[in-house]
């Protein structure tokens, strides 16, 4: 298998890092600095989306709805468009979009099975290092 992961970064933020999304390849070597560079040229909009998602958070928490609100089909159908399109360009079996939550030094995805939310501490894993770096 191959993996590659990019940092979402917001380009108008002085770099701010918001996310990383990972791609998964079922061929050793599948994925070439090339793919990983053209890749990277169209994550600016998927990083203007996480920056969405983090605002509109802040503001459930503030109603304190934010455990039926972030279930909001527009929300997940944005986060899986984003997952699918990456997939597509680097021709990957699957692609998953980390949202960062810096404050909580966590990162998470939505589940494509379930309507529900994974949680995963940003030390760890190949999609927390790239959150770091």
């Amino acid at each position: 298998r191959s993996i590659v992961c990019l940092p979402l970064v917001l380009e108008g933020e002085g770099g701010k890092l918001v996310g990383v999304i990972e791609a998964v390849h079922e061929e050793v070597g599948a994925f070439s600095n090339h793919q990983a560079g053209r890749m990277t040229q169209g994550l600016s909009l998927a990083a203007l989306v996480v920056e969405r998602l983090q605002t509109q958070e802040k503001t459930r928490q503030l109603e304190e709805q934010l455990p039926r609100l972030m279930e909001a089909p527009t929300v997940r159908d944005l986060i899986l468009q984003a997952e699918a399109l990456a997939a597509r360009t680097l021709s990957a079996a699957c692609a998953t979009l980390f949202v960062l939550d810096r404050p909580a030094a966590q990162l998470w995805i939505e589940a494509r099975a379930a309507e529900r939310r994974d949680v995963f501490d940003v030390r760890h894993g190949l999609a927390g290092l790239c959150a770091r770096t």
